[in-house]
């Protein structure tokens, strides 16, 4: 049926001017049908979109309701534990409040000789058209009066080292993965290389056995979601003197465990920037056919990504690629003199805008992406959707750790005064959190991302003088609240002040980016260039963050630090760090 109003504006039109010659009414019948088919296009896209948000937002509220439900397991564990009798629980609904949903309690049977079995069921936006319900029935439980047996983690070397052993690397032997002494190498003393290794591991939630839901990965591919927490430690060799390696986080959708960053003359891109070009070789690292069918060729590593940078070696504010002084990357000089020095610091992607990039080289040096060649430049990016590096004038993790006098003199003694090669001169222990925001911005649908990483040095201090754990171990850490990485770690009332050894900074994912990033790999990546290096990972683990992994919160005060629980107090930390 044609629509009355186009019919009246047609006549109006056809009656207030002259038909010209040849003319006929055709013109107005392809109208109509480019209107028509228009139309229908933009129903169809709109549909699309409609739906697309409906199967986001129903899934989105599935994850919330496992999370619920798995919060009320570790409730009734809680409980258990503290001596609670069973069926003061079964048949109690708990509101966690703030719209975050409930749990109920549907069931406990069993003793704690053969081990309770919970039926507990979660519920997400109760009374909503979008309603999600989760039900567990969790394996028996067994509960010792007063204590809570910690799950451990996700991930970790411990359990998972045979899926770190695929490097994507310019050179065999960059990347070695010990399984029998569960230990990672880095740089393998080759001059001139670059690449990358991620985990490539499957890993599904203990209680749903859904490599979807949260805790799960396919491939590698980990679901983001809340974020994450990890711990390992550095042992980087006294004469290590090339340009370091970065802990990355890179989005899935982009990105697999054939990627990698790095060129071949440029030890100072970490591997982390660059589009995987090898000079020598005249090749693309990474050229490989991804699972969805698409080639990469000389891709690097795409956006949006992040990394913590273990910088090793000192380079200027040169223009990049520059053939006689490969000096690009706008270190931080330390303070006290023109030299350099070891830097930690976090990284992001720089600018996207090649003819911004290309401003700052001296050539088209690189063959494939060039937007890459600043991704771990300092204080790039920040335009746009671009988070800035952070600028060589910030203080990175130095200045928290070996400058502050008045808060590590037994660390300034150790070292001496002034030091600036510091990362290897020991063992660290590194602990990291990345912390997604409760909710997206409501207008723009972007999320903050925080990002928290602490060092602490593996070894004891007595009298104002430290002394190295023995074997180039960490004991003094391990097995500390600072290691366990199911709880959370924020420490802020340390009679020394640990909040002053907190590296911290947010930046923003926009709604695009975040749906690139809801699935991540993770991984080291390295490079060097005239010099070589050996750096040693060990006792890595990673735990994904349970939203509301105990339920209640004042379930942390009863237990103290117990799994889940925040840590505010660190009664391990050394009284002189």
């Amino acid at each position: 049926m044609k629509n009355k109003s186009s019919v009246t504006a047609t006549a109006v039109c056809e009656a207030s001017r002259p038909r010209r010659k040849g003319q006929s009414g055709s013109g107005l019948v392809y109208i109509i049908i480019l209107i028509s088919i228009v139309s229908a296009l933009t129903a169809g896209v709109l549909s699309l979109s409609t739906s697309q948000r409906q199967t986001e937002l129903t899934h989105n509220n599935r994850n919330r309701a496992v999370y619920l439900a798995e919060a009320g397991l570790n409730f009734v564990h809680m409980q258990l534990a503290a001596g609670i009798a069973p069926s003061t629980m079964v048949g109690n609904t708990y509101d966690l409040g703030s719209d975050r949903g409930k749990f109920r309690i549907e069931s406990i049977t069993g003793d704690i000789d053969s081990g309770y079995v919970v039926g507990v069921l979660g519920i997400a936006n109760e009374g909503e058209s979008w309603e999600a319900n989760y039900r567990i029935s969790g394996p028996p439980m067994l509960v010792v009066s007063g204590e809570v047996e910690d799950d451990g983690p996700d991930i970790s070397f411990d359990q998972d080292m045979e899926y770190f052993d695929s490097p994507v690397s310019s050179s065999p032997g960059a990347f070695v993965s010990n399984v029998p002494n569960q230990e990672l190498s880095i740089g393998g003393s080759i001059y001139n290389s670059f690449g990358a290794l991620w985990y490539r591991g499957d890993k599904f939630n203990e209680n749903t056995g859904d490599p979807e839901s949260i805790g799960g990965c396919d491939g590698g591919a980990c679901n983001f979601y809340r974020g994450f927490r990890l711990f390992y430690t550095i042992d980087m060799t006294a004469s290590s003197q090339a340009d370091g390696w970065t802990f990355t986080i890179m989005n899935a959708a982009n990105n697999d465990t054939g990627t990698t960053g790095g060129w071949s003359p440029l030890g100072e891109l970490m591997g982390y920037s660059g589009d995987s070009y090898d000079e020598s070789a005249r090749r693309c690292v990474d050229e490989h056919v991804m699972d969805n069918g698409t080639l990469r060729s000389c891709w690097g590593i795409v956006p949006p990504k992040f990394a913590l940078e273990y910088d090793t070696w000192y380079n200027g504010c040169d223009r990049m690629c520059r053939s006689a002084s490969w000096n690009s990357r706008c270190d931080r000089l330390e303070t006290t003199s023109s030299t350099g020095e070891d830097q930690v610091q976090f990284m992001y992607w720089g600018e996207d805008s090649v003819n911004d990039i290309q401003r700052y080289w001296y050539s088209s040096c690189l063959h494939g992406r060039h937007e890459s060649c600043d991704d771990n430049r300092h204080n790039r990016g920040g335009s746009g959707d671009n988070p800035r590096n952070i600028g060589d004038s910030q203080w990175d993790y130095r200045e928290h750790l070996i400058g502050r006098s008045d808060l590590e003199p037994g660390l300034q003694s150790h070292f001496g005064s002034g030091y600036t090669n510091w990362i290897n001169e020991g063992v660290w222990a590194v602990r990291q959190e990345v912390v997604r925001a409760d909710n997206p911005d409501p207008v723009t649908g972007s999320y903050t991302i925080t990002l928290r990483a602490w060092m602490r040095y593996c070894g004891t201090h007595s009298g104002g003088t430290w002394t190295d754990d023995p074997g180039g171990g960490c004991d003094s850490v391990l097995d500390t609240a600072y290691e366990n990485t199911r709880q959370g770690y924020n420490p802020s009332n340390h009679s020394i002040g640990v909040k002053d050894y907190t590296l911290e900074e947010t930046f923003v994912l926009t709604a695009s980016q975040w749906n690139d990033m809801q699935k991540f790999y993770f991984g080291w990546t390295e490079s060097t260039g005239g010099a070589t290096q050996d750096a040693y990972i060990r006792e890595f683990q990673l735990s994904f963050i349970r939203d509301y992994y105990l339920g209640l919160d004042q379930y942390c005060s009863l237990n103290g630090n117990a799994k889940g629980c925040t840590v505010d107090v660190d009664p391990d930390w050394p009284d002189d760090m």
